[in-house]
C-alpha cells in the first residue's frame, strides 16, 4: 500500500515558493485520487462500503 508523503510548508512570504509548494500538493493529491482503486484500500475498507451502499438502497 503506498503512502503519501508530504513536507511542511516552507517558512517564506516568497510567493513563488509557496505556489511552488501549493502546485505539488495539487499534484501530489490529483495523483491519489486518480490511482484509487480496490487495490489500493483495505478488504474491511470495501466491505465497509459495500455495507454502507446497501444500507442506502434499502437492501438490509
Amino acid at each position: 500500500m503506498a503512502v503519501l508523503k508530504l513536507d511542511p510548508p516552507p517558512s517564506t512570504n516568497d510567493v513563488s515558493v509557496l505556489r511552488s509548494y501549493i502546485n505539488d500538493l495539487y499534484d501530489a493529491l490529483v495523483n491519489v485520487v486518480y490511482n484509487l482503486d480496490g487495490d489500493n484500500m483495505s478488504e474491511e475498507f470495501l466491505s465497509s462500503i459495500q455495507t454502507s451502499n446497501k444500507s442506502e438502497s434499502g437492501e438490509i
